[in-house]
């Protein structure tokens, strides 16, 4: 359901600003506003943020399986606002080694680099240095592509000198050649054909494999040297709690900091939000500060839009990320959260239809949020896979399917009776989008509009429920009855609120128009006959592709390859589909009954909490305790 909240007007002392917001903030009930002009500034605290977050990153890469805690971090309150320099310190330790680390991973690939460098020319017999001009010959060395070594040789025996093959890289074959200067500019003029590209090697009085050797020895003393640096900072993984701690206090601590309040010269005021089943809380701790204090409490002026508070049951609440994903509820209607959480996994259950697949789904996403304990946004939304799984279980066992084998159907089954299977998915589309008019007359009564619940929406349901009887032989004349009841009413009253004659004569009659709106949305739920033949119809062919590999060992076992990976695809295809269609079938056709949306979230000042699972606030007497 949907909290209603109220504006909160506060003014204190100067003194006692700073214990004032961290109670505030301790107790985590109030949202503020601005107030006044945007003072947000960068703080030192921001740069230390960053440098914790980016060493968490680096001591997470050493941190072994074993380490891993599954075990909530709980803390108490009065250890969280608690900074201990000693964490700073571990931070600083950290980042020694980090730079260390990196300034060898650098010197290693600089080794490497030369050394690769060297590599082609490891089989030259000479030393460097003595490479190039001598008083009658000229040395060079470079590369040729290796398809033309026989011209290069040809080259050589026609024009006079001699060379050396050495070894090939990706720039080609190296070699060396030797010839009289005054040949050089021949041969070098014919080389061109064999497309030869000269390397400058710096001078040297080793030979490059000397060099390599050299080389190779710094590699392994600089390898050596970064082993024991990464040794001694996997160490400290062992103390990656309080990194992850001192990374919680600073972004709470910034929170805090960046709190919009406005400074007059002897006191601090501050505009929010508050719940209004919280508001003693409220005041509660703001006396646990100060007694000398002036606080307005009132209900929202029509011109302001209060955030949206939703608070719903435990199976309800994963599903407002749904519902988040399209809009945030407006704080005036009435909360779509409860129903969706029934239709959702409903029309999922249709959409995928396999006890198997529905079993697999349901387990997997259990095991997630048991080894990995997601939070938020993704725990809610593997919570949804799970209650879908289930429902898919149930309606897999109605259609008799396990992994696309079919058994039993305790219902229908849809891959052999398709038109049965479109009638109920009709049927199914007309209950959604009746419970979304329902919703839209339970919002319509609450707000004491009772007339527009009667012309508006239980006209419709009658006739929608009417017209649906017609395809029942005994009940033809009810559903007669309802639906000339439902048009009789939007004829005379579908145009009470137009101005003119005109408009209130022929409202009526443009709001019987709305019946083709009607159809159209009803007919969009075919896509869950469309779905529900797609998952069997692959199951069934990877069933037949299978089994026609049986008859030996090798057939079984490519039997079961195909098997595995076919049902695998089956199931990670059917899920994708099914969760956006579905959720189509939720933002257009069942929110379009009653769903306004366009509201923002309630954010309060209070802790951030990214790694400890949960913080312990002693003396809370019905306030938040953090997870």
């Amino acid at each position: 359901m949907i909290v209603p909240v109220k504006k909160v007007k506060l003014a204190v002392l100067n003194d006692y600003q700073e214990d004032l917001l961290q109670n505030l903030q301790r107790y985590g009930i109030l949202m503020l506003i601005p107030v006044g002009e945007d003072s947000a500034a960068d703080l030192p605290e921001d740069a230390l943020l960053e440098r914790t977050e980016k060493s968490l990153r680096l001591i997470k890469e050493y941190q072994s399986k074993k380490e891993q805690s599954e075990a909530p971090q709980v803390i108490d309150y009065e250890e969280f606002v608690r900074f201990d320099e000693n964490r700073k310190e571990l931070l600083l330790k950290i980042e020694t080694y980090s730079e260390e680390i990196n300034n060898l991973k650098n010197e290693i690939k600089n080794i490497e680099d030369a050394i690769n460098f060297y590599l082609p020319w490891k089989s030259l017999p000479i030393e460097l240095s003595l490479l190039g001009r001598t008083r009658y010959t000229i040395s060079r060395v470079g590369f040729i592509n290796p398809y033309r070594i026989k011209s290069f040789v040809a080259v050589l025996d026609a024009v006079g000198g001699d060379y050396l093959l050495l070894d090939t890289s990706a720039e080609g074959q190296a070699v060396a050649i030797v010839c009289y200067y005054t040949d050089e500019a021949a041969l070098l003029d014919e080389l061109k054909n064999a497309e030869f590209h000269e390397v400058i090697l710096p001078s040297n009085v080793k030979t490059p494999a000397a060099i390599i050797s050299e080389k190779e020895k710094e590699l392994a003393i600089t390898q050596e040297k970064l082993n024991k640096a990464e040794m001694a900072l996997s160490k400290y993984s062992e103390s990656i709690q309080e990194l992850e701690l001192l990374s919680d206090q600073l972004d709470t601590f910034i929170e805090l900091k960046q709190a919009p309040i406005a400074k007059m010269p002897r006191t601090v005021y501050l505009e929010g939000w508050v719940r209004a089943d919280r508001v003693d809380i409220l005041k509660r701790s703001i006396q646990e500060v100060t007694d000398i204090y002036d606080l307005e409490i009132t209900d929202a002026d029509s011109e302001e839009t209060p955030p949206t508070v939703m608070e719903n049951k435990r199976y309800v609440e994963p599903f407002e990320t749904i519902t988040e994903m399209f809009s945030v509820p407006d704080p005036y209607e009435a909360d779509p959260n409860p129903a969706l959480s029934f239709w959702f996994v409903f029309l999922f259950g249709m959409m995928m239809g396999d006890v198997a697949y529905g079993i697999i789904i349901a387990f997997f996403s259990f095991l997630y949020i048991k080894l990995k304990k997601p939070k938020d946004t993704s725990l809610k939304l593997l919570k949804v896979f799970l209650y879908s799984g289930l429902a898919t279980v149930l309606w897999g066992a109605a259609f008799g399917s396990y992994f696309g084998f079919t058994l039993k159907p305790n219902l229908i089954e849809p891959i052999n009776d398709p038109l049965k299977m479109l009638i109920i998915s009709l049927i199914v589309g007309g209950l959604h989008i009746i419970t979304g008019i329902l919703i839209k007359a339970y919002s319509n009564i609450r707000n004491k509009r009772y007339l527009d619940a009667v012309f508006d929406q239980f006209s419709w349901i009658f006739i929608l429920i009417g017209a649906g009887m017609l395809f029942i032989p005994d009940l033809n004349t009810v559903g007669s009855a309802l639906a000339l009841t439902g048009g009789f009413i939007i004829l005379l009253t579908g145009g009470r609120k137009s101005k003119g004659i005109f408009g209130k004569v022929f409202g009526g009659l443009g709001g019987l128009y709305n019946i083709t709106s009607y159809l159209s949305d009803i007919l969009s739920y075919s896509r869950i006959l469309a779905l529900c033949l797609s998952t069997a119809t692959i199951g069934w062919v990877m069933n037949m592709l299978a089994g026609m590999f049986k008859g030996s060992i090798l057939g079984y076992f490519v039997s079961a390859i195909i098997f595995l990976i076919g049902h695998s695809f089956n199931i990670v295809m059917g899920i994708l589909s099914a969760y956006v269609h579905d959720s189509r079938l939720q933002y257009i056709e069942f929110f379009n009954q009653f769903y306004q949306g366009g509201g923002y979230e309630f954010k309060p000042l209070a802790l951030k909490l990214k790694y400890i699972d949960k913080v312990k606030v002693a003396n809370l007497q019905g306030g938040i305790n953090y997870e």
